[in-house]
């Protein structure tokens, strides 16, 4: 009997977010059991407010060495542990830990022969939600095609303000590398053809430069409101709930807009489909170039490895738009 479940998911954000249907299948199966998620103290806040998990711990290797976090886990006594990250880290703390485990094998090899050799053995490739679910073979899981991230009524009442009236386009900036990004100077393209006059900027600290810049871009186009740096990430799923669109890179933030049903297009450059990161709903679209040398990386580059950066030089702010035009 599953009385005590032990996930783990260290990162990133879009990682943790995609683990959720899985979370609220075995919410589902195991209704009785307690739910635990270990994670980075840093994503905590994400899964604070999610009514399946009894309890989010987090790890952080400042404050606390491996060995002490697994004898703590060893305390515990898990029926069942689910290794959703499959590390090094992940691996050494699992040991042990728990009389069941279910462990997602990542498909290195393949996805090394399509990026480095352009071998792709990942055509039929599951989405990483469906992959989560390969792990969990035998438990009876229901599969749930959607992500669930809560907040709280305090972050939607911190965000109210932005999403009165017109509901808000969202731009984010973020990306985690440089070959993920398109150019500031199409983002102010766009912009300027973009219907709605409530427009917001996304992003995080690292954001906060780059949103400068294209505020300054679209002085004569657009009003603009630039909170990149401003929200976390509970009051950006609570202002996501209350607009009209998201546009955004291949990052984290595509994934908590699709927890909140929000419709988004998504600019996709060095990475593709194969690798598992796509949105899963309809109301999303995704704007890419094809080309022989997608993908180069899984997680991105700081640079072109070719030079040209043709996946994210050839995307034009029309295109982005005739996207934008399918899913308003």
């Amino acid at each position: 009997m599953v009385k005590k479940i032990l996930l783990i998911r260290f990162s990133s954000i879009g990682d943790i977010i995609i683990t959720t249907p899985v979370v609220k299948s075995l919410r589902q199966r195991f209704p009785q059991a307690r739910i635990d998620y270990l994670t980075k103290q840093e994503f905590v806040p994400l899964l604070e407010n999610c009514p399946d998990i009894d309890q989010t711990l987090g790890y952080d290797k400042s404050k606390t060495t491996l060995r002490t976090l697994k004898r703590r886990l060893k305390a515990e006594k898990y029926d069942l542990l689910i290794d959703l990250h499959n590390s090094l880290r992940s691996r050494y703390l699992r040991c042990g830990v728990a009389s069941q485990k279910r462990v997602y094998a990542k498909p290195y090899f393949r996805r090394w022969l399509l990026t480095k050799f352009g071998l792709n053995f990942l055509r039929k490739a599951k989405p990483i939600y469906q992959r989560y679910y390969d792990a969990c073979a035998g438990l009876d899981l229901l599969e749930h095609p959607a992500y669930f991230i809560s907040f709280s009524p305090s972050d939607a009442l911190s965000v109210q303000e932005y999403s009165r009236g017109v509901k808000p386009v969202l731009v984010s900036l973020s990306a985690a590398h440089f070959t993920k990004k398109w150019s500031l100077g199409k983002f102010a393209q766009l912009i300027s053809k973009l219907p709605s006059k409530n427009i917001i900027l996304l992003g995080g600290a690292k954001e906060v430069e780059d949103a400068g810049k294209l505020k300054e871009l679209c002085s004569n186009s657009a009003d603009i409101k630039d909170l990149s740096g401003k929200l976390d990430l509970l009051q950006t799923a609570a202002l996501m709930k209350k607009s009209a669109l998201l546009l955004c890179h291949d990052s984290g933030l595509l994934h908590l807009a699709q927890s909140q049903n929000l419709a988004c297009v998504a600019i996709f450059g060095c990475t593709t489909q194969e690798l598992g990161f796509f949105p899963i709903k309809e109301n999303c679209r995704v704007v890419q170039v094809d080309l022989s040398c997608r993908p180069c990386t899984a997680k991105g580059l700081s640079a072109c490895p070719r030079g040209h950066f043709r996946c994210m030089q050839s995307i034009t702010a029309e295109m982005v738009m005739t996207k934008i035009e399918e899913v308003l």
